[in-house]
Protein backbone atom coordinates (compact mmCIF):
# COMPACT_ATOMS: atom_id res chain seq x y z
CA UNK A 1 0.00 0.00 0.00
CA UNK A 2 1.24 3.51 -0.89
CA UNK A 3 2.42 5.83 1.82
CA UNK A 4 0.06 8.63 2.79
CA UNK A 5 1.22 12.21 3.18
CA UNK A 6 -0.83 15.16 4.46
CA UNK A 7 -1.59 17.86 1.91
CA UNK A 8 -0.08 21.18 3.00
CA UNK A 9 -2.87 23.13 1.31
CA UNK A 10 -6.09 21.35 2.30
CA UNK A 11 -4.92 18.77 4.89
CA UNK A 12 -6.29 15.99 2.71
CA UNK A 13 -4.61 12.65 1.98
CA UNK A 14 -1.93 12.44 -0.71
CA UNK A 15 -0.95 8.93 -1.82
CA UNK A 16 -0.20 8.46 -5.51
CA UNK A 17 3.26 9.54 -6.67
CA UNK A 18 2.40 11.94 -9.44
CA UNK A 19 5.25 14.06 -10.71
CA UNK A 20 7.94 12.13 -12.59
CA UNK A 21 10.91 14.08 -11.26
CA UNK A 22 11.79 13.03 -7.74
CA UNK A 23 15.13 13.86 -6.19
CA UNK A 24 17.71 12.11 -4.05
CA UNK A 25 19.38 14.64 -1.79
CA UNK A 26 21.18 14.58 1.54
CA UNK A 27 20.95 10.79 1.67
CA UNK A 28 17.17 10.55 1.16
CA UNK A 29 14.70 10.21 -1.70
CA UNK A 30 11.91 12.78 -2.05
CA UNK A 31 8.83 12.41 -4.29
CA UNK A 32 5.57 14.30 -4.90
CA UNK A 33 2.22 12.73 -4.02
CA UNK A 34 -1.09 13.94 -5.42
CA UNK A 35 -3.78 15.07 -2.97
CA UNK A 36 -7.07 13.31 -3.66
CA UNK A 37 -9.10 16.31 -2.42
CA UNK A 38 -7.58 19.45 -3.97
CA UNK A 39 -5.23 18.00 -6.59
CA UNK A 40 -2.07 19.69 -5.29
CA UNK A 41 1.17 17.70 -5.06
CA UNK A 42 3.01 17.50 -1.73
CA UNK A 43 6.61 16.50 -1.10
CA UNK A 44 7.10 13.22 0.74
CA UNK A 45 8.84 13.02 3.10
CA UNK A 46 9.08 16.63 4.24
CA UNK A 47 12.61 17.84 4.97
CA UNK A 48 13.63 17.74 8.61
CA UNK A 49 15.30 20.50 10.61
CA UNK A 50 18.79 19.50 9.50
CA UNK A 51 17.66 19.39 5.86
CA UNK A 52 16.19 22.91 6.08
CA UNK A 53 19.37 24.26 7.67
CA UNK A 54 21.47 22.83 4.87
CA UNK A 55 19.06 23.82 2.08
CA UNK A 56 18.92 27.46 3.09
CA UNK A 57 22.55 28.14 3.83
CA UNK A 58 23.21 31.59 2.31
CA UNK A 59 26.08 30.27 0.19
CA UNK A 60 23.83 27.57 -1.31
CA UNK A 61 20.47 29.33 -1.58
CA UNK A 62 20.53 33.12 -1.45
CA UNK A 63 23.73 33.48 -3.45
CA UNK A 64 22.27 31.21 -6.15
CA UNK A 65 18.69 32.52 -6.39
CA UNK A 66 18.95 36.14 -5.26
CA UNK A 67 22.03 37.31 -7.11
CA UNK A 68 20.10 39.76 -9.32
CA UNK A 69 17.72 42.40 -8.00
CA UNK A 70 14.76 41.45 -10.21
CA UNK A 71 11.14 40.44 -9.65
CA UNK A 72 9.91 37.07 -11.06
CA UNK A 73 6.71 38.69 -12.40
CA UNK A 74 7.01 42.50 -12.54
CA UNK A 75 3.41 42.80 -13.77
CA UNK A 76 2.03 41.15 -10.62
CA UNK A 77 2.31 44.28 -8.48
CA UNK A 78 0.97 46.44 -11.30
CA UNK A 79 -2.08 44.17 -11.55
CA UNK A 80 -3.08 44.77 -7.92
CA UNK A 81 -1.60 48.20 -7.11
CA UNK A 82 -4.88 50.00 -7.77
CA UNK A 83 -6.61 47.79 -5.19
CA UNK A 84 -4.08 48.55 -2.44
CA UNK A 85 -4.11 51.61 -0.20
CA UNK A 86 -2.14 54.39 -1.95
CA UNK A 87 1.20 54.98 -0.20
CA UNK A 88 0.20 52.20 2.19
CA UNK A 89 2.51 50.48 4.63
CA UNK A 90 3.59 47.07 3.26
CA UNK A 91 5.42 44.24 5.02
CA UNK A 92 7.37 41.94 2.69
CA UNK A 93 7.59 38.58 4.47
CA UNK A 94 10.55 36.56 3.18
CA UNK A 95 11.92 39.58 1.35
CA UNK A 96 15.05 37.88 -0.03
CA UNK A 97 17.38 40.50 -1.49
CA UNK A 98 14.77 43.27 -1.36
CA UNK A 99 13.73 43.19 -5.04
CA UNK A 100 10.00 43.51 -4.32
CA UNK A 101 10.56 46.38 -1.88
CA UNK A 102 12.50 48.27 -4.56
CA UNK A 103 9.64 47.80 -7.04
CA UNK A 104 6.92 48.60 -4.49
CA UNK A 105 8.84 51.61 -3.15
CA UNK A 106 9.09 53.03 -6.66
CA UNK A 107 5.29 52.66 -6.90
CA UNK A 108 4.85 54.79 -3.78
CA UNK A 109 4.39 52.17 -1.05
CA UNK A 110 6.21 52.36 2.30
CA UNK A 111 7.94 49.01 2.68
CA UNK A 112 9.52 47.00 5.47
CA UNK A 113 10.93 43.49 5.24
CA UNK A 114 11.17 40.26 7.22
CA UNK A 115 13.99 37.80 6.59
CA UNK A 116 15.36 34.92 8.64
CA UNK A 117 19.07 35.12 7.80
CA UNK A 118 21.01 38.05 9.37
CA UNK A 119 23.34 38.46 6.38
CA UNK A 120 20.40 38.51 3.99
CA UNK A 121 18.62 41.09 6.16
CA UNK A 122 21.63 43.38 5.84
CA UNK A 123 21.82 42.82 2.08
CA UNK A 124 18.09 43.48 1.57
CA UNK A 125 18.19 46.64 3.69
CA UNK A 126 21.20 47.95 1.76
CA UNK A 127 19.69 47.26 -1.67
CA UNK A 128 16.20 48.59 -0.89
CA UNK A 129 16.81 51.30 1.69
CA UNK A 130 14.02 49.75 3.79
CA UNK A 131 14.15 48.40 7.35
CA UNK A 132 14.46 44.59 7.44
CA UNK A 133 14.03 42.69 10.71
CA UNK A 134 13.32 39.23 12.13
CA UNK A 135 9.63 38.33 12.40
CA UNK A 136 9.77 38.32 16.22
CA UNK A 137 10.87 41.96 16.23
CA UNK A 138 7.99 42.95 13.96
CA UNK A 139 5.50 41.01 16.12
CA UNK A 140 6.80 42.72 19.26
CA UNK A 141 6.13 46.11 17.68
CA UNK A 142 2.54 45.24 16.83
CA UNK A 143 2.18 45.59 13.07
CA UNK A 144 -0.58 47.78 11.66
CA UNK A 145 0.29 47.09 8.00
CA UNK A 146 -2.02 47.88 5.12
CA UNK A 147 -0.74 44.82 3.23
CA UNK A 148 1.52 41.85 3.84
CA UNK A 149 3.31 40.50 0.79
CA UNK A 150 4.35 36.87 0.41
CA UNK A 151 6.21 36.35 -2.83
CA UNK A 152 7.39 32.80 -3.66
CA UNK A 153 7.05 31.88 0.02
CA UNK A 154 4.11 29.51 0.58
CA UNK A 155 5.62 26.63 -1.39
CA UNK A 156 8.64 26.63 0.96
CA UNK A 157 6.63 26.42 4.20
CA UNK A 158 5.78 23.15 6.01
CA UNK A 159 2.68 24.87 7.45
CA UNK A 160 1.50 27.64 5.07
CA UNK A 161 -1.90 28.00 6.78
CA UNK A 162 -0.30 28.31 10.22
CA UNK A 163 2.13 30.98 9.03
CA UNK A 164 -0.56 33.08 7.37
CA UNK A 165 -2.68 32.91 10.52
CA UNK A 166 0.37 33.95 12.56
CA UNK A 167 0.88 36.96 10.28
CA UNK A 168 -2.80 37.98 10.30
CA UNK A 169 -2.63 40.03 13.56
CA UNK A 170 0.05 42.22 11.96
CA UNK A 171 -2.52 43.65 9.54
CA UNK A 172 -4.13 46.94 10.35
CA UNK A 173 -7.81 47.74 9.89
CA UNK A 174 -8.88 46.76 6.33
CA UNK A 175 -5.45 45.21 5.73
CA UNK A 176 -5.03 42.30 3.33
CA UNK A 177 -2.50 39.82 2.01
CA UNK A 178 -0.83 40.15 -1.40
CA UNK A 179 0.38 36.64 -2.28
CA UNK A 180 2.17 35.54 -5.43
CA UNK A 181 4.03 32.43 -6.46
CA UNK A 182 4.39 29.52 -8.89
CA UNK A 183 1.62 27.33 -10.29
CA UNK A 184 3.73 24.31 -11.18
CA UNK A 185 0.77 21.95 -11.69
CA UNK A 186 -1.37 24.40 -13.65
CA UNK A 187 -2.53 24.19 -17.26
CA UNK A 188 0.13 25.59 -19.61
CA UNK A 189 2.27 24.34 -22.52
CA UNK A 190 5.29 24.31 -20.19
CA UNK A 191 3.50 22.01 -17.72
CA UNK A 192 2.29 19.61 -20.39
CA UNK A 193 5.72 19.57 -22.07
CA UNK A 194 7.38 18.67 -18.78
CA UNK A 195 4.88 15.83 -18.25
CA UNK A 196 5.47 14.57 -21.77
CA UNK A 197 9.26 14.64 -21.40
CA UNK A 198 8.97 12.87 -18.06
CA UNK A 199 6.75 10.15 -19.52
CA UNK A 200 9.16 9.70 -22.44
CA UNK A 201 12.12 9.31 -20.11
CA UNK A 202 10.20 6.83 -17.99
CA UNK A 203 9.32 4.79 -21.10
CA UNK A 204 13.00 4.74 -22.11
CA UNK A 205 13.93 3.83 -18.52
CA UNK A 206 16.20 6.82 -18.25
CA UNK A 207 16.83 8.07 -14.69
CA UNK A 208 14.21 10.57 -13.51
CA UNK A 209 15.56 11.23 -10.04
CA UNK A 210 17.60 14.41 -9.73
CA UNK A 211 20.07 15.48 -7.07
CA UNK A 212 18.77 18.98 -6.34
CA UNK A 213 17.50 20.12 -2.90
CA UNK A 214 13.70 19.78 -2.50
CA UNK A 215 13.02 23.49 -2.00
CA UNK A 216 9.36 23.37 -3.03
CA UNK A 217 7.32 21.39 -0.53
CA UNK A 218 4.24 21.56 -2.71
CA UNK A 219 3.22 22.05 -6.32
CA UNK A 220 -0.15 23.60 -6.98
CA UNK A 221 -2.70 24.68 -9.59
CA UNK A 222 -4.78 27.85 -9.71
CA UNK A 223 -7.84 25.96 -8.45
CA UNK A 224 -5.99 24.31 -5.54
CA UNK A 225 -4.30 27.55 -4.53
CA UNK A 226 -7.54 29.50 -4.50
CA UNK A 227 -9.24 26.67 -2.61
CA UNK A 228 -6.54 26.99 0.08
CA UNK A 229 -7.38 30.65 0.67
CA UNK A 230 -11.15 30.26 0.58
CA UNK A 231 -11.76 26.87 2.23
CA UNK A 232 -8.71 26.07 4.38
CA UNK A 233 -8.30 29.61 5.72
CA UNK A 234 -11.88 30.75 5.18
CA UNK A 235 -10.75 34.13 3.83
CA UNK A 236 -12.12 36.19 0.94
CA UNK A 237 -10.23 36.29 -2.36
CA UNK A 238 -10.66 39.78 -3.80
CA UNK A 239 -8.37 39.26 -6.79
CA UNK A 240 -6.77 36.21 -8.40
CA UNK A 241 -4.69 36.69 -11.54
CA UNK A 242 -2.71 34.07 -13.48
CA UNK A 243 0.43 34.88 -15.48
CA UNK A 244 2.89 32.98 -17.68
CA UNK A 245 6.65 33.57 -17.68
CA UNK A 246 7.71 30.60 -19.82
CA UNK A 247 10.05 29.45 -17.05
CA UNK A 248 12.23 27.40 -17.18
CA UNK A 249 12.26 27.34 -20.98
CA UNK A 250 12.62 31.13 -21.23
CA UNK A 251 14.99 31.39 -18.28
CA UNK A 252 17.55 34.16 -19.08
CA UNK A 253 20.15 32.43 -16.91
CA UNK A 254 19.87 29.10 -18.77
CA UNK A 255 23.19 28.57 -20.51
CA UNK A 256 23.09 24.76 -20.55
CA UNK A 257 22.24 24.53 -24.26
CA UNK A 258 24.18 26.04 -27.14
CA UNK A 259 22.44 29.07 -28.74
CA UNK A 260 20.79 28.02 -32.00
CA UNK A 261 20.79 24.32 -31.13
CA UNK A 262 17.67 22.22 -31.71
CA UNK A 263 17.20 21.84 -27.95
CA UNK A 264 17.48 25.58 -27.35
CA UNK A 265 15.07 26.42 -30.17
CA UNK A 266 12.57 23.84 -28.88
CA UNK A 267 12.69 25.30 -25.37
CA UNK A 268 12.19 28.82 -26.73
CA UNK A 269 9.24 27.64 -28.82
CA UNK A 270 7.56 25.99 -25.81
CA UNK A 271 8.14 29.00 -23.56
CA UNK A 272 7.01 31.46 -26.23
CA UNK A 273 3.84 29.51 -27.02
CA UNK A 274 3.05 29.33 -23.30
CA UNK A 275 3.24 33.12 -23.00
CA UNK A 276 1.14 33.67 -26.11
CA UNK A 277 -1.55 31.21 -25.02
CA UNK A 278 -1.76 32.70 -21.52
CA UNK A 279 -2.04 36.23 -22.95
CA UNK A 280 -4.87 35.12 -25.24
CA UNK A 281 -6.64 33.33 -22.37
CA UNK A 282 -6.56 36.26 -19.93
CA UNK A 283 -9.40 38.29 -21.50
CA UNK A 284 -11.51 35.12 -21.44
CA UNK A 285 -10.88 34.58 -17.74
CA UNK A 286 -9.14 31.24 -18.33
CA UNK A 287 -6.49 30.53 -15.63
CA UNK A 288 -3.70 29.37 -17.97
CA UNK A 289 -0.16 30.09 -16.79
CA UNK A 290 2.57 29.23 -14.33
CA UNK A 291 2.26 32.01 -11.71
CA UNK A 292 -0.50 33.67 -9.70
CA UNK A 293 -1.06 36.94 -7.87
CA UNK A 294 -3.85 37.15 -5.29
CA UNK A 295 -5.30 39.66 -2.87
CA UNK A 296 -6.79 37.85 0.14
CA UNK A 297 -8.71 39.49 2.96
CA UNK A 298 -9.11 37.80 6.37
CA UNK A 299 -12.24 38.41 8.44
CA UNK A 300 -12.30 41.68 10.35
Amino acid sequence: MDRTARCLLCDGEAQRITYPYGTRWNGRCFDYRRCAECGASVLDPLPDEADFARMYRPSDYHDSFYEELTEPTPTALASVAGKLKPSGRVLDFGCGNGAFMVTAGAAGFRCEGVELDPDMRARAAASSGCPVRPLEAVEAEGGGYDAIHLGDVLEHLPDPAGMMRRLQPLLGESGLFFVEGPLEDNASPVYYASRLFGAAKAALRRPLRGTYPPYHLLRTSAAAQRRFFERRLGWRVEHFGVFETGWPYLNPGDNLLRPGSVGKLARMAIGGSARALAAAAQPLGLPIGNRFAALVRPPA
